[in-house]
C-alpha cells in the first residue's frame, strides 16, 4: 500500500529537520515548496534507476514502425520511435508481434550500425535493439518556439512485419499547486522513500545557511543512509544471467 502525505505535512517534517532560526524570513513557504518538488524529484530519478517501478508510465500499445527514418537513398537502417514529451527518462521498450510483450535490449549509440546487417539472415533474423537518439533537445531546439517537442529513440534494424510497441518511462513531475487535496499530495511505494524526500529537501534548505553546517551534515549523513537502503531494496535479477550477441557478431 503507498504512502500518501499533503504537501503541508512533508513540509512540517522538513521544518522540524531543519530548525533554523527565523526560517519564515530566510525560507518563505513559497521557497520550500521550491525544494520539496525538487527534491520530490530527485526521489523518482534514484528510485527509477534503482530499478523500481514505482513512478514508471506507459505509452500503451502503439503501432510499430516498419519504415526506415530516412527512406533514401541510402535508406537509415533504424525506424524512429517517439519519446513522449513528457518523458524524463525512458527505462524499457516492448514491442508484440502476437499476443505476447517482448523486451528489446538497449545499447549504446556506438552500436547501432553492429545491428543493422548486410542483408540475409543477418538482417532479418535474431534480436531487435534501441537506443535514444534524442531526448527531445535537438528537436525543441529546432522548433524554436520555448516549448517541448518529442525525441526519438533508433528501433534496428527496421522491423520487417507489423505489430505493437510500448514504452515505460519516467515522467517529468509538476510541481505541485495545492498544500492538500487535489494537486497537494506526494506519493511514496514505502516509508523509507518518504524519509529520503524529507532529507533530500533539507539539505537544500540547509546547504545555504552558514549557520546549519552542523545540522546539514547530520542530514547528509542519513540522506545516505536512505539512498543506500532504496538502492538495496530495488529489485533484482533472478534465473541465469546471460549476455546477448549482436546478429551479426
Amino acid at each position: 500500500m503507498s504512502v500518501i502525505r499533503t504537501r503541508a505535512q512533508v513540509r512540517a517534517l522538513v521544518l522540524r529537520r531543519t530548525r533554523i532560526v527565523d526560517l519564515t524570513n530566510a525560507h518563505p513557504t513559497v521557497d520550500v515548496n521550491i525544494d520539496l518538488d525538487d527534491g520530490y524529484r530527485d526521489l523518482r530519478q534514484l528510485v527509477t534507476d534503482s530499478k523500481w517501478a514505482t513512478f514508471l508510465k506507459t505509452t500503451g500499445a502503439l503501432a510499430l514502425p516498419v519504415v526506415p527514418a530516412v527512406v533514401g537513398p541510402p535508406a537509415e537502417q533504424y525506424a524512429a520511435i517517439p519519446v513522449p514529451v513528457d518523458c524524463n527518462t525512458v527505462k524499457r521498450l516492448e514491442i508484440a508481434r502476437t499476443t505476447d510483450w517482448c523486451p528489446v535490449s538497449e545499447v549504446g549509440f556506438g552500436n547501432m550500425r553492429d545491428y543493422a546487417g548486410f542483408g540475409g539472415f543477418l538482417r532479418y533474423n535474431g534480436p531487435l535493439a534501441w537506443t535514444l537518439l534524442d531526448q527531445g533537445v535537438q528537436a525543441t531546439t529546432a522548433l524554436n518556439t520555448g516549448s517541448a517537442a518529442a525525441g526519438v529513440i533508433a528501433l534496428f534494424p527496421v522491423p520487417t512485419s507489423s505489430g505493437f510497441y510500448q514504452l515505460w518511462y519516467l515522467p517529468e513531475f509538476a510541481s505541485l499547486t495545492a498544500d492538500s487535496g487535489a494537486g497537494g499530495f506526494y506519493t511514496y511505494a514505502n516509508d523509507d522513500q518518504l524519509q529520503f524526500h524529507v532529507m533530500a529537501t533539507s539539505t537544500k534548505i540547509l546547504i545555504s545557511d552558514n549557520d546549519s553546517q552542523g545540522m546539514l551534515a547530520g542530514i547528509t549523513a542519513e540522506l545516505q543512509r536512505y539512498e543506500e537502503r532504496i538502492r538495496s531494496s530495488g529489485p533484482v535479477k533472478a534465473g541465469p544471467r546471460t549476455w546477448q550477441r549482436a546478429r551479426n557478431y
